[in-house]
């Protein structure tokens, strides 16, 4: 069994030894040619075969690769769209704020509180307190029943009608609970009350059909309430009603405070 092996040894060798030599002299070049036609198609194929399953293993780790990128940039940009909303809020803020103690801090001194406004009755609750807010002040800041608030202008958004150690609640001056103290701007400084109209526009009734009122006239605090200094910005006539008595006539006045985007208010301190 040996002898045999060592026979098969050196038959393979030898005849392995006659082809390379055959082929270092050329004799196996028309042989070569030969497999080379026969075989050529077929490697061919088999190299645009793997070139295929390889081209598909590289698009699908790319589209892996891709979809796992994509998922980290819509996270992203959610992130980013969450930190934007953040900065645009806190922009606004300040904004206000700004706006506020331009305000605040001009002409004469005003002691005040900045409350953040933290709900709105819109919805829910009793029709005569429908618009009311709630802000973030109470009796621990200095707030009690009767104050005035404002707007970022300095407008009057309406007044403090419940306290409570760290919240108070604000009546908005449209309301019809609430009712003010004023006088107009004009020649006669037309002393009434106002109080809110459905709670889209201010009236003030009872003024003599001698005073000479007019569509344009300023509204403001008359100082007469112990609480709310003088001078503070109500409205603007917007309507006269003198009514068919000789006796009475009421105007109509359209708000100065933007009673719809309220977040920030100031309450003046007595």
């Amino acid at each position: 069994m040996k002898k045999f092996n060592l026979r098969l040894i050196v038959f393979f060798l030898a005849t392995v030894g006659l082809l390379i030599f055959f082929h270092t002299v050329g004799w196996l070049a028309p042989v070569e040619r030969m497999f080379y036609f026969v075989l050529n198609p077929a490697g061919a194929r088999l190299q645009s075969w793997s070139s295929q399953i390889a081209q598909k293993y590289s698009n699908s780790v790319q589209q892996g690769d891709l979809a796992a990128k994509a998922g980290d940039l819509e996270q992203k940009v959610e992130r980013l769209t969450v930190e934007n909303a953040a900065l645009k809020k806190l922009q606004d803020e300040n904004s206000v704020l700004r706006q506020h103690l331009k305000f605040l801090e001009s002409g004469t001194p005003k002691k005040y509180v900045l409350a953040n406004v933290v709900s709105r009755e819109i919805l829910n609750g009793p029709e005569e307190s429908l618009g009311d807010l709630v802000i973030d002040k109470g009796r621990g800041d200095g707030v009690m029943n009767g104050l005035a608030v404002l707007d970022e202008a300095g407008a009057v958004a309406g007044k403090i009608t419940g306290v409570e150690e760290k919240i108070s609640r604000v009546t908005l001056v449209t309301n019809s609970g609430c009712k003010m103290a004023a006088t107009l701007q004009n020649v006669n400084r037309t002393i009434g009350v106002t109080s809110g109209n459905l709670g889209l526009t201010i009236n003030m009734d009872y003024i003599p059909q001698v005073e000479n009122v007019s569509v344009g006239d300023l509204a403001v605090t008359s100082g007469l309430e112990t609480n709310i200094p003088r001078g503070l910005l109500i409205g603007q006539v917007a309507k006269v009603d003198r009514g068919s008595n000789d006796i009475w006539q009421s105007v109509n006045i359209q708000p100065a405070a933007n009673l719809d985007n309220l977040t920030i208010v100031s309450v003046i301190i007595k």
